[in-house]
């Protein structure tokens, strides 16, 4: 069976942390994508783009703070499941928030974990005006990835160079580029 047109992917209670925007590709058929009971903390705004047939999502139980998919990602939907996730109901849920309401997704069940004012509010009942950020709110590059980062102070090159020469290491790199050809 080739992949390319595989359905239906179950990948529940593993121990999976990220999902980059390369880990579905070629799976333009899939339509329905369980991730319960894994340990995500970040998915890629565009790990699901390529997806066009996706229909399910689940992602109950995991360790997601907040969620940011394209709109037109969330509009395929027809479910959506973020039960049991420490949401942060914030400005960077609120174009979640905002294409799950509009598109009438069944459900969503996540419930706020913070700030504080909010926890325990169902985030689809909330309004544009309550999810609001008073700090920081871009993640930092490479943190949705699920390949390993260059490891500092290393420099990394697209062609798969990693180039740690005279940067004083004590120990080798803990991590490596699955994409590494040469160090």
């Amino acid at each position: 069976m080739r992949l390319r047109h595989l359905q239906r992917l179950d990948l529940s209670r593993n121990e999976l942390t990220a999902i980059s925007r390369r880990t579905f590709r070629g799976l333009s058929a899939l339509k329905s994508l369980h991730l319960d009971g894994n340990q995500l903390k970040c998915i890629d705004e565009k790990a699901l783009e390529n997806l066009k047939s996706l229909e399910v999502l689940t992602l109950n139980n995991n360790n997601l703070t907040y969620l940011s998919l394209e709109p037109a990602a969330v509009a395929r939907l027809h479910t959506l499941r973020l039960t049991d996730n420490p949401v942060v109901c914030d400005c960077r849920v609120a174009r979640l928030a905002s294409a799950v309401k509009s598109t009438g997704i069944l459900g969503v069940g996540a419930r706020c974990q913070a700030p504080a004012t909010l926890r325990g509010a169902l985030l689809t009942d909330l309004e544009a005006h309550e999810l609001i950020c008073s700090g920081p709110t871009t993640a930092m590059p490479g943190e949705c990835s699920a390949e390993p980062r260059c490891p500092p102070p290393c420099r990394c090159t697209p062609e798969g160079t990693v180039d740690c020469r005279e940067k004083l290491l004590s120990e080798l790199p803990s991590t490596i580029p699955h994409r590494a050809t040469e160090m």
